[in-house]
């Protein structure tokens, strides 16, 4: 099966997953009372962070895993881009992977902000490692491809990107802080990462069909 092929037969489930979590997180904006969080507007939460269990799921993350993550997240959804930009046919997707790249490093920039004065130092995570590692693996396989394919195969692989992030955001990253400035931030993520897979998906629909059910 080629990488373009692996892509499509890829996206159905990750999507599903994703409008499911997305589906059951409604008001996930107001904080509630885990008892797995600290109460405060600071600090460290939880332990054993970052870890990847015996299922291959990932344990809650501290503060600084959280960065971490953070930092993956941004860095792989540019890096992505930049990989494939300057050879995409297609201009509307084209135009896709450009606003990606802005979008995100905007949001790269903010968050430096964000945890240089909450004073959070970035940590690595199997779960950054995880992205990091995936992103530029994707990239790989893209580095023969041409022409419309190449434009196929950019578009099916940024929705599985948006749809994977969003799900890690969602399920893991968000529950790990309990600090309000973070979490601003973190949905403001969870926000550009839905408005890239929504604008990805409506390139994709004459092939797919089919929208994503907003945060």
């Amino acid at each position: 099966m080629d990488v373009g092929m692996r892509l499509r037969w890829s996206v159905g489930g990750r999507l599903l997953a994703v409008v499911a979590i997305l589906g059951l997180s409604v008001g996930c904006d107001d904080d509630d009372d885990d008892p797995g969080r600290d109460g405060g507007d600071g600090g460290e939460v939880l332990v054993d962070s970052g870890r990847v269990d015996g299922d291959g799921s990932v344990g809650a993350l501290t503060e600084a895993q959280v960065a971490g993550v953070v930092n993956a997240m941004n860095e792989a959804e540019i890096a992505f881009a930049r990989s494939v930009q300057d050879r995409l046919a297609d201009d509307d997707i084209a135009a896709l992977a450009a606003d990606t790249i802005s979008g995100h490093t905007a949001s790269a920039t903010e968050h430096a902000e964000v945890i240089e004065t909450l004073g959070i130092t970035p940590a690595e995570s199997p779960l950054s490692t995880s992205i990091e590692r995936q992103a530029a693996s994707m990239a790989e396989d893209l580095a023969s491809f041409t022409g419309a394919e190449l434009d196929q195969a950019y578009l099916d692989g940024q929705i599985i990107l948006d749809a994977e992030l969003l799900d890690d955001i969602q399920a893991i990253v968000i529950p790990s802080t309990s600090n309000t400035r973070y979490r601003t931030y973190l949905f403001e993520l969870r926000d550009l990462l839905f408005s890239n897979l929504q604008a990805g998906r409506e390139l994709d629909e004459p092939a797919t069909g089919g929208t994503v059910v907003a945060p």
